[in-house]
């Protein structure tokens, strides 16, 4: 069930953006149906249009978008409780809500204050919503730092106020994290009820289903005609399908061209990626002292670099050296760069699951270090390596941010800025909009699906460590 709250955060950027763009249309999008429906509105509200509410429109994106994560820690945080503590309480005779407020709350306090600092982080680096729902507008309602270096860099041509203001939102970003979650160690099992499971897999089911209802209506969105689409109330299933809008917008769209070239992207970010972080993440694990720390210190802050404010500098440096006359290499590198540090992060917690007295024992028997490496460690930790892997290719299979900036040539650009083309301001061709996602998406969905349980389990560790 973990595994259904981490679907947003695998999706493309600008794909959740596009939903996000459809769901609140004015007149027709199916947020103000629901709101109406409830009571809680009495009119349609402008979401993207209105200068009052466009803003909220990218607030409520930018929540599903990161609730899937959250939950994810959250849940480590939970499960790291020991169980003797609330078997304690409840024989002293506090209920739930005095068990939550003395025992939950407290220990959980460590890991509430990364989920907070890491969310601060996380919207501080978005820029794919923005682009897609808003671009800013109208007059600058919805705009944010990120946006606006970037759109001063690449739209308005103005490289020295990029810059200035990169410097700018530096200091909005030092937020030291020590640690996401408490490490604690289980020392009994759980007194759960049967009935209480019950209620808690309902519960799940019910938040699972609303959670997963942006994605369900790209997908019959697809298959709508354009009269039912724009049809008030708005239908739950479509009731002619539509399918042949995947082969025209296929065909019309050459989207054939725009995965490839995504995938030539992600798979060459995470062949040097793997390649250049496996051998720090090993050193990182392994050994500690001073410098070390320092060295993860630094990667840690990596990792809060938003792609939108570092891309004036990179841009520019790459022009120099004459790395954008082939911008996929050159976008390769960038994307490699930004996501080194999450990849060390997870292969590091790998590596410190592999015990230390299996390369003592090789050491001993004759190997060199090296050779206990590529023999006995390098083996035993290649699950996480893989699933690492498969993550940051993920990641890159989305990459918009780099390739809008740097490949100009069509012939060479990803399918996020496919899309992003595709999604004009006064764009009413939604069918076809949300086929392109579906297909764009499917591919990594479908990656997540048959990988979940080794993914959870990979990231959660890595919060662990």
């Amino acid at each position: 069930m973990r595994g259904l709250f981490l679907v947003s955060w695998v999706m493309p950027g600008l794909v959740v953006g596009a939903i996000w763009n459809w769901i609140p249309s004015g007149d027709f999008g199916v947020l103000n149906f629901i709101l109406k429906e409830s009571g809680i509105i009495s009119g349609n509200i402008f979401w993207r249009s209105d200068p009052h509410y466009s803003l909220y429109a990218v607030i409520i994106a930018n929540v599903w978008l990161g609730t899937s994560f959250n939950m994810i820690l959250l849940s480590v945080g939970l499960a790291g409780i020991p169980a003797d503590l609330y078997e304690a309480a409840e024989l002293d005779g506090a209920n739930v809500w005095q068990r939550f407020w003395t025992i939950t709350l407290p220990m959980m306090r460590s890991t509430i204050g990364a989920i907070i600092a890491l969310g601060l982080i996380f919207t501080l680096q978005q820029f794919d919503l923005f682009a897609a729902i808003t671009s800013g507008g109208p007059n600058n309602s919805s705009n944010v730092t990120q946006y606006w270096a970037w759109d001063l860099s690449f739209r308005q041509y103005d490289f020295a106020k990029g810059r200035n203001d990169l410097r700018h939102h530096d200091r909005l970003r030092h937020v030291r994290v020590r640690r996401l979650c408490p490490v604690h160690t289980p020392r009994g099992a759980r007194m759960i009820t049967t009935n209480r499971d019950r209620l808690m897999l309902a519960i799940s089911i019910v938040m699972a289903a609303i959670y997963l209802f942006p994605l369900y209506w790209m997908y019959i969105t697809a298959l709508k005609s354009g009269s039912e689409m724009f049809a008030t109330p708005p239908s739950f299933w479509p009731v002619a399908p539509q399918w042949g809008t995947y082969a025209y917008v296929w065909e019309s769209r050459d989207m054939g061209r725009y995965l490839w070239n995504s995938l030539v992207i992600a798979l060459g970010s995470m062949a040097l990626i793997t390649l250049l972080g496996v051998g720090c993440a090993y050193v990182l694990a392994r050994y500690r002292n001073v410098w070390v720390d320092i060295g993860l210190f630094l990667i840690l802050m990596l990792q809060v670099l938003p792609a939108s404010l570092m891309i004036t500098p990179i841009f520019v440096g790459f022009s120099q050296i004459g790395l954008l006359s082939t911008p996929r290499l050159a976008v390769i590198i960038a994307v490699a760069a930004k996501s080194m540090p999450f990849f060390v992060i997870l292969v590091r917690a790998t590596f410190m699951s592999v015990p230390q007295e299996l390369e003592e024992a090789a050491l001993v028997d004759g190997n060199s270090r090296v050779g206990a490496f590529f023999n006995i460690v390098l083996p035993l930790a290649r699950n996480g390596i893989l699933v690492s892997a498969i993550l940051i290719f993920m990641q890159a299979f989305g990459e918009f941010v780099y390739s809008k900036s740097m490949i100009q040539a069509a012939e060479l650009q990803p399918a996020s800025v496919g899309l992003n083309s595709f999604m004009g301001p006064n764009t009413n061709e939604w069918n076809n909009i949300m086929a392109y996602a579906t297909m764009y998406v499917t591919p990594i969905l479908a990656i997540f699906v048959l990988l979940q349980r080794r993914i959870v389990s990979g990231l959660t560790s890595g919060a662990l460590k």
